[in-house]
């Protein structure tokens, strides 16, 4: 009897055991799909966040590639319309170098520089002598040797005056002429008007080639200090070979 009862606690003992290992494997096989199915969660999740990366990282790029094609774009578009700008301007700066030739010119500086020079050289060629003189060969007429290497005819003495001058004064020939000895000159002028002061020039007409003036020559008494009366005289300036010279002038003193 005691057999039968301990073989029958045995077998409930075996069997109990067998549960528990079968509960135990049922346990450790759900645990061990809980922990695959997680870890699989876990790389997919990692490589969507990896994909996620990639494409931003992929879209930055693209946006910066774009980015810089079109600042390169906006760059080169403006240096070819600063190159255009330059090719149009070009043309235009030339077209005004052009049209400025004549008119630019300040013709009233021109004038009053020629007015002074046409009084110097009257003066100094007409009414006195600018070269060397010898007066040991003075003839009984009055006329003195000139002694200067620049002068050995009249023709140069006509070019000097022609300097200032478009044409010789007739008074030229009055007061210079020439000899077998050389060039002589009638040395003997006149003083100068003291009671000169200043002279003002008035445009009154102008074109490519010529200028009128006029002259207006003020006198005043060096004693008395009262002033005389205005004098108005002609003054013409014309342009030849791309000079200006004096045409028509009267000294004012």
């Amino acid at each position: 009897m005691k057999k039968i009862i301990l073989a029958a606690i045995l077998t409930t003992s075996l069997m109990a055991t067998a549960c528990s290992i079968k509960d135990t494997t049922a346990v450790n096989t759900k645990t061990s799909s809980v922990l695959s199915d997680s870890e699989t969660d876990d790389t997919e999740q990692d490589s969507h966040k990896n994909n996620t990366v990639k494409t931003a990282k992929a879209e930055a790029e693209k946006i910066i590639n774009q980015n810089t094609s079109e600042t390169q774009s906006s760059a080169e578009q403006s240096e070819k319309e600063v190159s255009e700008t330059e090719e149009q301007n070009e043309p235009l700066s030339e077209s005004i170098a052009e049209t400025e030739s004549p008119e630019a010119e300040d013709i009233e500086a021109i004038g009053n520089a020629l007015f002074k020079k046409s009084c110097q050289v009257t003066w100094d060629m007409l009414i006195g002598c600018p070269y060397n003189l010898n007066y040991e060969t003075m003839t009984s007429g009055g006329a003195v040797l000139i002694d200067d290497p620049d002068v050995t005819c009249l023709e140069d003495i006509i070019n000097d005056y022609c300097l200032v001058f478009d044409t010789p004064n007739s008074n030229l020939y009055e007061k210079y002429f020439e000899s077998e000895n050389g060039v002589y000159c009638f040395d003997g002028g006149r003083g100068a008007d003291r009671s000169y002061t200043d002279t003002d020039l008035i445009l009154i007409s102008q074109s490519e080639t010529e200028a009128v003036f006029n002259a207006v020559s003020y006198h005043k008494d060096p004693d008395t200090q009262e002033c005389g009366k205005d004098e108005i005289n002609e003054f013409v300036i014309v342009k030849s070979d791309g000079v200006w010279k004096t045409k028509t002038f009267t000294l004012p003193y």
